[in-house]
């Protein structure tokens, strides 16, 4: 199955499989001043989109990070655009805590933590984003929801907008 891992922030970190190997980064979601409120959430779209279906992604899995604190309607806002995507991938949300206690044993690691556990999966980064993208490709790698075979692409029965 293939898996695009996603850490929504203000930079953004993904992971993924692809014809050539794993591929891990950052994508940088500051909107410059002058630019519209929505421009953020425009481009992630269109490069979810983009990645999406350039390396036949079948699941979109996401770091559910939002609460009550700073940036969470930024961080609700970039969660509302991951799920746009269900119409070509099928969307699943991973808990914070339990990604951490996955990978640290701690259920409110912190950074340098979470990029050590990296490491001892064999992936080395300076980047706390791309470290938490890639536990969470893992993470799903090995702990992945159950999704029935007709909701990995397009419409489902269970799709409650209907069409």
């Amino acid at each position: 199955m293939r898996v695009l891992a996603v850490d929504p922030a203000t930079r953004t970190g993904f992971a993924f499989d692809s014809s050539q190997g794993l591929t891990v980064g950052t994508l940088d979601l500051r909107a410059p001043r002058s630019s519209s409120p929505g421009a953020a959430f425009r481009f992630f779209s269109r490069w979810l989109r983009q990645i999406i279906e350039e390396h036949d992604i079948e699941v979109l899995v996401f770091e559910r990070a939002y609460g009550f604190r700073k940036g969470s309607e930024f961080l609700a806002g970039l969660a509302a655009v991951c799920h746009q995507q269900d119409d070509i991938a099928a969307v699943v949300e991973a808990n914070v805590s339990a990604l951490k206690k996955f990978a640290t044993g701690k259920g409110n690691a912190d950074k340098k933590m979470m990029m050590d556990a990296a490491r001892e999966y064999g992936f080395d980064t300076d980047d706390d984003n791309e470290a938490d993208a890639f536990l969470l490709l893992e993470y799903f790698r090995r702990n992945g929801t159950k999704i029935p075979a007709d909701t990995i692409r397009g419409e489902h029965p269970s799709d409650i907008c209907g069409s």
